[in-house]
């Protein structure tokens, strides 16, 4: 393996305990799936095993040895992977099935840091094109990292301008209310300040000892 492939992040034995803890109990398949994808393996042809997971469970077949190596044969790939004594080598060096998420989180961050290398690169050329216009040299690398942000979070980026947008209609919404939503307190000054006590809130009573917080959480 070269000095460059070394620095770029990866983890070979994780990569392959993951296939072989599949290969061990295919019901692990199912929950790795839900956060990994063939596209977050480095070793290319570990990709191509992860592939043919998916098109067997897609099919309903079981995965074991036979049939990922004869998914494998029928796109081509099987020689590519190393042939079946490949995979029994996989499945015999994983040491267990239960660790098997771990492996799976070791592969999912090395491929997310891939990720903001590649965008890093590209933020770099971008900041180095002089005749690109600064305006959408920036909009271009915030582009290039959000990929990388919403691998990471699973969640998805609202520009500030449609967050404000949406903050500014409940704001009119909630103006246009005769009362204000949600349970009141009783005290007035309190529940304008509140806007009442909301269902899933967090509130906090705090005062020093002997000036009735009891009795007025329980009233």
């Amino acid at each position: 393996m070269s000095t460059e492939t070394n620095l770029i992040p990866h983890s070979r034995q994780a990569e392959e305990a993951v296939i072989g803890a599949v290969l061990i109990n295919p019901d692990v398949y199912i929950e790795l799936s839900e956060f990994l994808s063939a596209e977050d393996f480095y070793i290319h042809r570990l990709r191509f095993v992860w592939q043919a997971f998916a098109r067997l469970v897609e099919r309903r077949v079981p995965i074991d040895i036979l049939t990922v190596s004869e998914s494998l044969e029928k796109q081509g790939q099987l020689e590519e992977v190393g042939g079946a004594a490949i995979l029994v080598g996989m499945l015999n060096a994983t040491p267990t099935t239960l660790h098997a998420d771990a492996y799976g989180q070791i592969v999912r961050e090395a491929a997310v840091r891939r990720q903001m290398l590649t965008a890093a690169n590209k933020i770099a050329s971008l900041a180095n094109d002089q005749a690109l216009e600064l305006p959408l040299a920036t909009e271009q690398s915030v582009a290039a990292l959000e990929g990388a942000i919403l691998r990471e979070t699973g969640g998805q980026l609202v520009p500030l301008r449609d967050a404000l947008g949406q903050a500014f209609d409940q704001i009119d919404a909630l103006s246009r209310i005769s009362e204000l939503p949600g349970t009141p307190s009783g005290l007035i000054d309190l529940d304008h300040r509140l806007g009442n006590f909301q269902a899933g809130a967090l509130y906090v009573l705090a005062a020093r000892p002997g000036l009735g917080k009891t009795s007025l959480a329980l009233t």
